[in-house]
């Protein structure tokens, strides 16, 4: 699945307004479970420069995403996210099953060897967990344990 967001050069009677700004992201399945990456290419916007020029800044971008994890047979599911275009972030598990699940937060430099920050703690029945996330690396790696046909909603927020 993919997903594209542009925003088109703008001509006005000869003045160029944005010059472009384009976000990408996309989810890539691997062995039944997914890895959601997010790259930004951003461009000059005019009225931005000028803005700040005079002082002005404008908000600060953030990101709010909620994915859904089924556990698989293997009585586990996880989800990688690509943190390094965030400056400040926060993870959190919701339980929406009738009985508890479990969770854990690695990190990691290169998405290929991972170390464990938080070592599996339970989230009960409709109740939410804050991951507290201390030891930062480029990748997290979010995963829940639990029966097979379960989920887990995995939220992430953050600011650019």
């Amino acid at each position: 699945m993919s997903t594209h967001r542009n925003n088109r050069i703008i001509h006005e009677q000869g003045q160029i307004y944005r010059l472009q700004r384009e976000e990408r992201s996309y989810l890539q399945e691997t062995h039944n479970q997914t890895e959601l990456h997010i790259k930004e290419i951003a461009g000059l916007d005019i009225r931005e420069f000028q803005a700040m020029a005079k002082g002005s800044l404008g908000e600060n971008e953030y990101v709010n995403i909620k994915k859904e994890l089924f556990i698989k047979s293997t009585g586990k599911a996880h989800i990688i996210f690509d943190i390094q275009k965030l400056q400040n972030f926060t993870l959190a598990i919701a339980n929406p099953n009738e009985q508890a699940i479990h969770g854990s937060l690695y990190v990691s430099p290169d998405n290929g060897l991972y170390a464990s920050t938080i070592n599996k703690i339970e989230i009960e029945t409709g109740k939410l967990e804050i991951l507290d996330c201390q030891k930062r690396l480029r990748f997290v790696k979010v995963e829940i344990w639990g029966r097979t046909g379960d989920k887990g909603l995995v939220f992430l927020q953050g600011e650019k």
